[in-house]
């Protein structure tokens, strides 16, 4: 099973990003999923998580919706 999350600033940033990185540090400890795919808009800063593979989108719903579905389909 993979697991896709969706946030703007992706694995940056504080609040929701700390809470996203702390939930993926456990998925990872307790290998849940085989792989865990973050879909982001803010490409000021990359940040490399170990065992995450990063997309990054363009901002917008269309672009959003498109590069969801081609994450979804690659990766079924």
């Amino acid at each position: 099973m993979n697991l896709l999350i969706i946030n703007d600033a992706g694995l940056n940033g504080g609040g929701a990003e700390n809470r996203i990185r702390l939930l993926l540090d456990e998925y990872l400890k307790r290998n849940v999923f085989e792989q865990i795919h973050v879909l982001r808009y803010d490409k000021k800063t990359a940040v490399d998580y170990p065992g995450v593979i990063l997309h990054n989108g363009q901002p917008g719903i269309i672009s959003g919706y498109k590069l969801t579905r081609q994450i979804i389909s690659d990766n079924n």
